[in-house]
């Protein structure tokens, strides 16, 4: 007697929990991207603003930038840290302002323009990209305090076995 579930019913209803694992997965990765997004600020909008704050808004130098190393964690950190309405971030976190020549020749001005708006009671929190991967970090950094010389630093390591792993 030949039994009554085949091969091909068991590969179907293999193929069948694999699919629903996947459509999960899809699912779950875009109720994240839609709550990534709803967090993130539109460039240029204050913390606050949409709560009906305004004052006298002004693009101003950052008044403290977060550094870090690859998969340590810095993105989430100025994204959580600008929910707070007193703190102003950029949309997008990172500003390679300081990484790359061609665009720290273009000037303070240039810099500050890329700064959100922000009252004068809110910190202007920035994030700063491949400090530590740039070719000549000494040379980033001294971009960094000729530019900034009274910003606050929150220097954001990992340990280099773990951040392996997770690259």
């Amino acid at each position: 007697a030949t039994p009554v579930i085949s091969i091909d019913n068991y590969f179907i209803k293999t193929e069948l929990s694999k699919m629903k694992t996947l459509i999960k997965i899809f699912f779950s990765i875009i109720v994240i991207a839609t709550i990534w997004f709803l967090m993130m600020q539109p460039y240029g909008e204050p913390s606050g603003l949409s709560k009906g704050v305004v004052g006298k808004l002004e693009r101003r130098l950052p008044d403290a930038i977060i550094l870090g190393v690859m998969k340590c964690g810095t993105i989430t950190l100025g994204t959580i840290l600008g929910m707070h309405p007193d703190i102003a971030t950029p949309g997008w976190m990172e500003i390679k302002f300081f990484s790359y020549s061609w665009l720290y020749q273009k000037g303070v001005e240039y810099y500050q323009r890329l700064m959100p708006l922000a009252r004068p009671d809110q910190l202007v929190l920035v994030k700063s990209p491949f400090v530590f991967q740039s070719p000549n970090i000494s040379i980033t950094l001294q971009r960094h305090v000729d530019t900034l010389p009274d910003a606050k630093v929150i220097l954001v390591v990992k340990n280099p076995i773990d951040r392996v792993v997770s690259d």
